[in-house]
């Protein structure tokens, strides 16, 4: 995964007058999200592909639009066409120019990618190519009568695609296809991969949103294999607040029982607990852990306990996008809570209180992933 993704988020926030993007396609949520919350504050314009594939996001590009930004499309609706908008480019403040070959795509986040800041002597040509384009091109929905309906249609074509090119039956907006797919994904053309991406989006995300909830609400709760179910049992969310400032390192503690208060811990999470591995050192306990909640990517994780200290998590992996918004320290470690809200001590069961988080947070994580709001609660820093 690049890091682009966040490079491009954080030239947004530096803007202090304009923000000019110039991109084939524009489907990343998150992306769109934080130019929604620019455009309240400075000029924002956004020129697009007249490809039918930006409409996956119409909602959010309208209420773009209704923010204050401005969003228009040029040239032809394919690719293979010729007159394609294919520059990918963003300017601020009209003087720093950067360019590459990233598409505002979620797809574009695991491809090998470039988008770098050009010479002060090519500014001044991509800047009179922006503003030539902007000059020539229609509003993002003219000759637009039902974005909805061109969805729908676009949906469909796929699917039939999917039938007579890849030999995968059923549609895509089933769950059960998406692994078919994805084993088959690098075959999929630059805009097939565009429309499997903004439809698993749009089918998962209610999911994870309902799994999450279902936790937090403590109407599901964790078995002893991993799995969120709604069986009685299992281990129960307890109320948090997500954290993200200073690191807090010292807690109530008995060094003189150091020992004894990690094994205490480790035989709760034994007890409750079957697809986590305990492996005690000395004072220090370490849990290991490797699950793949429903609908989301699968994630290894460790637990490192000591007396005297907060549990630390650590994501091992996937690699986890660095942003000051997913509650995560600078250490790597996951903020799973507020301290001064939990009066946490080493005999305070990581088993009933840090496992269930784990759940919690990666749920959020992968929403912030497509959406770039934090949905859990959470204490700002």
């Amino acid at each position: 995964m690049n890091n682009i993704q966040n490079k491009i988020s954080e030239l947004f926030n530096s803007a202090s007058r304009s923000i000019n993007v110039s991109v084939s396609w524009f489907t990343d949520e998150v992306l769109l999200n934080q130019l929604i919350r620019r455009s309240k504050e400075i000029n924002v314009q956004v020129l697009l592909s007249a490809d039918e594939l930006n409409l996956f996001k119409y909602e959010k590009i309208q209420e773009l639009i209704d923010s204050g930004g401005k969003v228009r499309k040029i040239g032809s609706e394919k690719p293979i066409a010729g007159r394609f908008l294919h520059t990918k480019c963003l300017i601020i403040d009209d003087s720093k120019v950067y360019s590459g070959s990233y598409n505002f795509t979620p797809n574009a986040n695991t491809n090998f990618e470039l988008f770098n800041e050009l010479s002060h002597t090519e500014n001044a040509s991509v800047i009179t190519n922006f503003q030539s384009w902007w000059s020539n091109s229609s509003g993002f929905f003219t000759d637009v009568i039902d974005p909805k309906e061109t969805v729908n249609k676009l949906i469909s074509k796929f699917n039939e695609d999917l039938k007579s090119n890849y030999k995968i039956y059923g549609r895509i907006e089933d769950v059960d296809s998406f692994v078919k797919i994805d084993r088959i994904k690098h075959e999929l053309s630059d805009r097939d991969t565009v429309v499997y991406e903004a439809v698993k989006e749009r089918v998962v995300l209610p999911k994870i949103r309902e799994t999450v909830s279902n936790v937090v609400q403590n109407t599901h709760s964790i078995n002893k294999r991993g799995i969120i179910d709604n069986t009685n049992g299992g281990v129960v969310s307890k109320p948090h607040r997500f954290y993200g400032g200073s690191i807090f390192f010292n807690v109530p503690s008995c060094l003189s029982n150091s020992y004894a208060l990690a094994y205490r811990q480790k035989h709760y999470i034994e007890l409750s607990f079957d697809f986590l591995k305990c492996s005690l050192n000395i004072n220090t306990l370490k849990i290991a852990g490797k699950i793949k909640p429903e609908y989301c990517d699968e994630y290894q994780f460790e637990i490192l306990f000591e007396s005297g200290n907060y549990p630390k998590v650590f994501i091992r992996r996937p690699e986890i996008i660095k942003s000051d918004f997913n509650h995560v320290y600078s250490d790597g470690s996951l903020c799973l809570f507020y301290p001064p809200d939990i009066k946490w001590k080493d005999t305070t069961l990581i088993s009933e209180y840090i496992i269930p988080w784990v759940f919690e947070w990666i749920h959020y994580y992968e929403i912030w992933k497509m959406t770039g709001v934090w949905e859990g609660e959470e204490k700002k820093h």
